[in-house]
């Protein structure tokens, strides 16, 4: 029995608690989870690395191009913006009472001191904050307002992009002719300047107002007239002088487009002074038509996809190099004649996208004007650097 006892402590205690293991496979185990772990270490700080320059990046380029706008607080009309996003000044009231933009003017070097003009069309501009404002403060020297007729008042003109957005105290003279007078005649005083805009930086820059006809151009014609008399009065309006077959030149320029008559403009009985232009078409002057000139015409414009001849022009695509050479066949057509070449409806989105056509528009077809939404980013020194797409880099 002892000995059969000693037999079996004596297995019991060589017995292995688990089963044994083959060394090699030991091994491998063991180098495995060490490999992973570097391997979790190094996606770890590439990630942490790529991150770190991104937002280096986004850092860097955001300075650059905020060293790069002029302070908006350096200018009369920059303040003016700034309180009107604010609230500290009603937007009605700046409307209706003239006065209200009167500590803005300041001297005539300081409305817009510092602010170079760049040749943009502010799309829709009455829809933005600060109407007129907004668009002068980025330096932009074209505006637009859409007219309709005031059922109630027949010498008022309204400005909205449709009927329910029409209110009492938005209208042409209210949101645009009015101010630019003031501006106008704050610019002027004190100076025998004959030419003398609401840019201080470039004075022979002329503003252009592109004034869209909603309401057919035959009901708002006689207000529309009678609306530019106390500009025409004083000498501010762009005109095309028939005795000397040559345009005078003006510190505004009216321009007519949407549902216009193009008689009205032609006609001596309608337009006696010759100082409303139309916005021609830009695809008839492509076309060897004659009919547009500088004494009648401003812009020649067209739609983009159009012009370009597709019907989408999708975020992955850009034009080729026989779709520029066609917009550029448009644009001589029209600069031939004198006119300024515009492009609406370009795309918008994505930003790399929309930027990547303005700079084909301006470097390779070589259009007079950029018709733009995002006023800030238009007034921006390098589309290329500014791509703001997904992070918003701008």
């Amino acid at each position: 029995m002892a000995s059969m006892m000693k037999r079996m402590g004596s297995e019991n205690s060589w017995r292995p608690l688990w089963p044994a293991q083959d060394p090699k496979t030991s091994r491998t185990r063991r180098i495995t989870r060490i490999s992973l772990t570097y391997l979790q270490w190094s996606l770890l700080l590439l990630l942490l690395a790529g991150l770190s320059i991104l937002i280096a990046n986004i850092v860097l380029i955001r300075s650059i191009h905020a060293s790069k706008l002029p302070d908006l607080t350096d200018s009369g009309v920059g303040r003016l913006v700034q309180d009107i996003k604010a609230h500290r000044i009603d937007l009605k009231a700046l409307f209706t009472n003239p006065n209200t933009l009167k500590p803005y003017l300041g001297l005539d070097e300081s409305f817009t001191q510092d602010i170079a003009p760049i040749p943009c069309h502010s799309h829709n501009d009455y829809w933005r904050t600060a109407p007129l404002f907004e668009a002068l403060s980025n330096g932009c020297n074209s505006v637009e307002a859409d007219i309709w007729q005031d059922p109630n008042d027949s010498t008022n003109l309204f400005v909205g992009h449709g009927k329910r957005a029409l209110e009492p105290e938005r209208t042409l003279q209210n949101m645009y002719l009015r101010p630019i007078q003031a501006i106008l005649d704050r610019a002027y005083e004190g100076t025998t300047t004959p030419l003398q805009g609401v840019f201080t930086t470039s004075p022979t820059t002329t503003l252009v107002l592109l004034v869209d006809f909603k309401t057919p151009s035959e009901t708002l014609w006689s207000a529309f007239q009678d609306s530019l008399a106390p500009l025409r009065e004083k000498g501010y309006l762009r005109t095309w002088n028939e005795t000397s077959q040559s345009i005078i030149p003006g510190p505004l320029t009216i321009v007519a487009s949407g549902d216009i008559d193009f008689t009205l403009i032609t006609n001596e009985t309608t337009n006696p002074h010759h100082d409303i232009f139309i916005d021609a078409p830009l695809l008839d002057l492509a076309s060897s038509n004659t009919t547009y000139n500088v004494s009648n015409s401003y812009y020649a414009s067209s739609a983009f996809n159009p012009a370009l001849g597709v019907k989408n022009l999708y975020p992955w695509q850009s034009p080729s190099t026989a779709q520029v050479d066609t917009l550029r066949a448009q644009s001589t057509a029209a600069q031939d004649v004198g006119l300024q070449v515009r492009y609406w409806d370009t795309p918008a989105w994505p930003v790399s996208h929309m930027t990547g056509i303005w700079e084909t528009l301006v470097e390779r077809v070589g259009v007079d004007v950029l018709n733009v939404d995002d006023l800030e980013l238009a007034s921006r020194w390098d589309w290329r650097v500014c791509w703001r797409g997904l992070w918003g880099i701008c």
